[in-house]
């Protein structure tokens, strides 16, 4: 009975087991966690850089000139872009990290938005004047140029572009894009990354309080170089 007794494991014992299998897995999940999402980042930035280089294709065979949002009546861009994608045109246009991505698939839409001032545009006249992306030529500081960013969870499945009149402030930000896409959403939507396409077809990951610190500076990121 003895020794019955002494492999028999105490209550405090237990408890002691569990508490430390608890502190093991508080420690664990989150390193899983952010393991997952830098791992989904790395994967929107190979999304970013296909996407990127069917855009330079296409300008390449329309005299520079990008793809146009849906504003203007045409297909959605990244339609457009069908033929330039390949075979992996479904999984190129949504991201992982999207929690819409099966709707804005169903609905042949994308995870990653337009700048909308590839776009004609009109004065306060009512004139039409050249968008200021519209033309692979005639961008400036095309590598500090965001050309595509992740759509806001709030965006319509189908809408394939964002308005840059609301990317100045972080709160209309917030409206149009997803800054923070690799991390839970916090208040103030400046923790974690999102990964971004530049006019010239580079990609990169950009941290969301990078953004809303030059945000907060009075920055439009869709307007002007980064």
């Amino acid at each position: 009975m003895r020794g019955k007794r002494g492999q028999a494991f105490t209550l405090i014992e237990l408890l002691a087991g569990v508490l430390v299998v608890a502190l093991l897995t508080g420690v664990a999940f989150p390193a899983v966690q952010g393991a997952m999402g830098k791992a989904k980042l790395t994967q929107d930035l190979a999304n970013l850089r296909q996407i990127g280089q069917g855009i330079l294709l296409y300008a390449g065979e329309n005299q520079g000139n990008l793809p146009s949002t849906s504003c203007q009546g045409e297909p959605s861009w990244i339609g457009a872009l069908k033929p330039y994608l390949g075979e992996h045109y479904d999984g190129i246009r949504v991201s992982s990290l999207d929690p819409n991505r099966e709707a804005r698939k169903s609905a042949g839409g994308t995870s990653y938005l337009l700048n909308d001032e590839v776009d004609l545009a009109f004065d306060r006249a009512g004139n039409p004047k050249p968008g200021l992306l519209q033309n692979q030529n005639q961008i400036t500081q095309p590598s500090r140029r965001l050309l595509l960013f992740p759509a806001s969870r709030t965006k319509a499945a189908g809408e394939d572009h964002i308005h840059s009149g609301s990317m100045g402030r972080w709160h209309s930000l917030l409206g149009e894009i997803n800054p923070d896409s690799s991390a839970p959403v916090s208040r103030q939507r400046d923790i974690g990354s999102s990964a971004y396409l530049f006019a010239d077809g580079h990609a990169e990951i950009l941290g969301a309080k990078t953004l809303k610190a030059r945000v907060d500076q009075g920055l439009n990121i869709a307007e002007n170089p980064l």
